[in-house]
């Protein structure tokens, strides 16, 4: 009975520092794609907007060599800038919610995340939800490989409004 206990307590002990270094290695991630949209999303001063090309450099320690190839050659991260020109708004994280959604067999994994952006300058604040997906690879720190976010119905709205001028 004794020795049954002792096993007990080790199998216990192991799920335990298990299930703690899981919980740390999430934490990392999150910490890691916090700082990775927020370099991303933040403008500070709608009057001195950020290219997408600077953008791209801002976050470029984030980017696998190959995602920040493909943002170069694309200028995909035009967008929040236009979005924040037309409607003369700052921009900010509020929030970021990660979920793990798979371990590839390349070694990377995938992850949806929420953000919660805020605009907002003098006359307005408005907090947007916005969807996305991830794919990250842990070499020799971390790596963002892949990035997608669906445009929201506010962002759709301030580029078709300046359309519409």
């Amino acid at each position: 009975m004794k020795k049954l206990l002792q096993v007990l307590f080790i199998v216990v002990f192991l799920f335990v520092a298990g299930c703690d270094a899981e919980t740390s290695k999430e934490n990392e991630v999150k910490e890691f794609v916090t700082e990775y949209k927020t370099k991303q999303h933040t403008i500070e001063d709608p009057s001195n907007m950020p290219t997408g090309l600077e953008i791209i450099e801002r976050i470029k320690p984030y980017l696998s060599e190959e995602e920040y190839e493909k943002l170069l050659v694309n200028r995909g991260l035009d967008y929040i800038p236009k979005v924040a020109t037309n409607i003369s708004a700052s921009v900010e994280v509020q929030d970021v919610e990660l979920t793990k959604t798979e371990d590839n067999e390349d070694g990377t994994t995938d992850y949806d995340f929420v953000l919660e952006l805020k605009f907002y300058n003098e006359d307005f604040s408005e907090v947007v939800t916005k969807e996305g997906q991830l794919t990250i690879q842990e070499e020799n720190g971390y790596k963002v490989t892949r990035d997608w976010e669906k445009p929201t119905q506010f962002e759709q709205d301030a580029i078709s409004k300046k359309t519409k001028q």
